[in-house]
């Protein structure tokens, strides 16, 4: 007796064992102790999408086999192919997400006919990597029961009124499970619609073709590492910078260029919803081979493998068009070198579809910017001209913002060994910096000019004399120097005589014209009606023009014709041979005058430094204030009478922390001659007293810092003049600004 606990013992760690592997044979114990009853919002079947290895369908008009491999799902039947995964994932959310929504008893079922589970039943299959069995259903018609969402339910239970009021349609499930057989199930087909829009039965029709992809890359372009576009004539090879999906694209060939950011996203988004309309076995249509000489243009994606390493390429190949109006080209795909895909692809190629987006111009994809740089690649830069003033921008934390920003100094050279002086050293003007960065990092240039240019061409573009030299402080330490140079170019230009509308032509043009002879391209001036409206024709060089007769064959006219030269503006980055023709306003935003670039904040008081203020009003009694910050304390004096008793404090305060928050609208310079005459009879003055300390840190008496504003002429007072004693530039301020300081102190 004594060994009859260990052999209990055994005994049940046997039938344990047993119960955990059939278990795992079969998925449950239903089979020996029965199944539990399901009901509302029971799932039918319980197990991870991820775990499915093989799918088979069956239908009334064909069965299908569909495999995991590696990740990649194939079609095995009826055609071999690879298949859509996003049919594949809306299949295996579908099964695992059968939420009951009503049960109906087998044995009370007549014909299983009505619930479409004869002639029209889908009937799914799906097995486990191992092989092992996960569900096994058909699905049969829609009810007209409509399914809320889980959450929603859960707010309804929980007696709260749902709020979007999600809902979804509901199919008739019969489980093939002996355990399951007794019942059918009223289950939602709960739509995910970032991968399906529609019903679960629509996937089954066509003959399960549908589940053939249609998708030209079966991994999307989003995650590629390298793209070649090929044509006749050129190849365009972009290359992500780093082994990383987030690194910015880089163009390889024909040049190492950096890419235009919008238009390589405009690239990849094009080529990632790349699908076909259609899908066709290689013995349905007689193309010719893939050669280059057959084919339009091709496309390969190369991704990354898990050790950083390039994979092999995926090309697609597009034949051209039978017509040039035909809606669609055909397509094949090679997987991998010397294997084709067996498909043929249709692919929509008219305006709005993903084909017609795909840009296939090297000009198109490259970076249009004058740098080709960020703002977030800098952290400082250096302008100069060649008349010995300089701009130095440098990135600094600002100890009274407790953040970083950016800092000008700004140097006049004053003679031939270099001796210069800083003009302005402080924060910069905020708007002048954002203009710059806008034409620096963001504006688009006016064209590419010549990506062959060698020193000896510089000069051509007036780049061996550069009027702007900018100097990029790198965050990787390096440095980047681009130079500006202008150029005056010829242009030539023809009116009729007696006409208005000026018409720019080519110098062949003009020396025919010199000849009596009418081109094409000159004959189109022809063509615009005769106007009394006069122009200015020397801005075009033909207001003393020689006048000449041409004639062709059938039509002459007397025009003017001239030639007239015009300034363009060339950018270099200096060790490349790119050369970009930019805008000519490019230049208005790197001025080198240092009041440009001048903070806005009129003057750095604080108001607890302020000792009085001074108040000259056009027309009125001088207003003097004295301030005791500590004591919070004020006294006015008008004139030789104490006012101090009439003072509103609040306003007092008020006007003194807008004088000290006061900002420029913008800086004039230091030569305005309109500002500088009408300042001679201010509206409005207001000297700030602050105390003078010396190194002691002995009071020596008081600083004046005076404000002097004037309106601007004109019907609508929208700005006043304005001048400082601590500064030497004029300036304007609005109106809103200037009355925020006519305020009356006395009550």
């Amino acid at each position: 007796m004594k060994h009859l606990p260990t052999i209990c013992f055994g005994l049940i760690a046997i039938a344990l064992g047993t119960l955990v592997t059939l278990q795992q044979m079969h998925g449950n114990l239903d089979f020996l102790f029965g199944s539990l009853s399901l009901g509302k919002g029971d799932r039918v079947y319980q197990f991870d999408p991820k775990d499915v290895g093989r799918i088979e369908i069956l239908t009334n008009e064909a069965e299908s086999l569909l495999i995991n491999k590696g990740g990649t799902w194939i079609m095995e039947s009826p055609k071999e192919d690879y298949a859509d995964a996003r049919f594949v994932q809306s299949i295996l959310n579908f099964s695992s997400k059968l939420k009951i929504e009503d049960t109906i008893e087998r044995e009370k079922i007549d014909s299983l006919s009505d619930f479409g589970l004869r002639d029209t039943r889908i009937e799914i299959k799906l097995f486990d990597k191992s092989g092992r069995h996960l569900c096994h259903f058909d699905i049969g018609r829609y009810t007209a029961w409509r399914s809320l969402a889980e959450e929603e339910t859960q707010l309804v239970n929980a007696g709260e009124k749902a709020k979007n009021r999600t809902s979804y349609a509901t199919v008739v499930i019969r489980p093939k499970e002996d355990d399951k057989k007794d019942y059918l199930y009223v289950c939602a087909d709960v739509v995910d619609p970032k991968i399906r829009r529609e019903g679960i039965r629509s996937l089954f029709s066509q003959g399960l073709l549908r589940f053939r992809d249609h998708r030209v890359f079966y991994n999307p372009a989003i995650i590629a590492a390298e793209i070649t576009l090929e044509e006749k004539n050129s190849e365009i090879i972009l290359r992500r910078s780093a082994p990383s999906t987030k690194a910015p694209w880089l163009i390889t060939k024909p040049f190492d260029l950096p890419a235009n950011e919008a238009t390589a996203n405009q690239l990849v988004l094009g080529l990632t919803n790349l699908s076909a309309d259609a899908v066709f076995d290689e013995s349905a249509l007689t193309l010719p081979e893939p050669l280059p000489e057959n084919i339009d243009f091709s496309v390969s994606l190369r991704f990354y493998n898990p050790d950083g390493t390039l994979g092999t390429p995926v090309k697609a190949s597009f034949y051209p068009p039978e017509k040039e109006e035909d809606p669609f080209v055909y397509a094949v795909v090679h997987d991998e070198p010397g294997h084709r895909r067996p498909a043929i692809l249709r692919i929509p190629r008219v305006q709005g579809t993903p084909l017609a987006s795909i840009p296939r111009n090297v000009n198109d994809l490259r970076d249009r910017t004058i740098t080709s740089l960020q703002v977030a690649d800098i952290d400082g830069l250096q302008m100069t001209d060649g008349l010995g003033r300089h701009i130095k921008l440098k990135l600094e934390k600002d100890p009274h913002e407790r953040a970083y920003r950016w800092h000008a100094e700004a140097y006049q050279f004053l003679d031939e060994s270099g001796r210069s002086e800083i003009n302005y050293q402080g924060p910069c003007n905020e708007e002048q910096v954002n203009s710059l960065f806008l034409t620096l990092f963001k504006n688009k240039i006016k064209q590419f000019t010549d990506d062959a240019a060698t020193a000896m061409k510089l000069p051509d573009y007036g780049l061996d004399q550069p009027i702007r030299q900018i100097e990029f402080s790198l965050r990787n330490g390096k440095l980047a120097e681009f130079i500006i140079g202008q150029k005056v170019l010829p242009h030539y230009y023809a009116v009729r005589d007696k006409g208005n509308k000026v018409l720019e032509i080519t110098k062949a043009d003009y020396d025919e014209a010199l000849k009596g002879k009418l081109t094409t391209n000159t004959s189109r001036i022809l063509q615009f009606p005769l106007s009394e409206t006069q122009i200015d024709l020397d801005l075009y060089g033909l207001e003393k023009a020689r006048t000449v007769t041409v004639k062709n064959e059938t039509q002459s006219a007397d025009l003017k014709v001239a030639v007239k030269g015009r300034a363009h503006f060339y950018a270099h980055r200096m060790g490349s041979s790119r050369v970009v023709e930019i805008d000519p306003g490019s230049l208005i935003s790197m001025p080198l005058a240092s009041f440009r670039w001048q903070n806005t904040a009129l003057w750095n008081i604080d108001a607890f430094e302020v000792k009085g203020l001074v108040i000259k009003r056009a027309g009125q009694p001088v207003l003097q204030l004295n301030q005791n910050f500590v004591r919070e304390k004020w006294t006015a004096q008008q004139g030789s009478t104490d006012v101090s008793a009439k003072l509103n404090i609040n306003k007092a305060n008020r006007l003194l922390k807008r004088l000290t928050e006061l900002k420029v609208n913008r800086w004039l310079g230091p030569i305005s001659e309109n500002a500088s005459e009408l300042l001679q009879q201010p509206e409005l003055e207001i000297t700030v007293l602050t105390e003078k300390i010396d190194e002691t840190g002995k009071i020596q008496g008081l600083i004046p810092h005076t404000l002097k504003l004037t309106p601007v002429p004109g019907k609508a007072k929208l700005f006043h003049y304005g001048s400082s004693s601590t500064n030497s530039s004029f300036f304007l301020i609005t109106d809103d600004s200037e009355r925020s300081l006519e305020v009356e102190l006395l009550e």
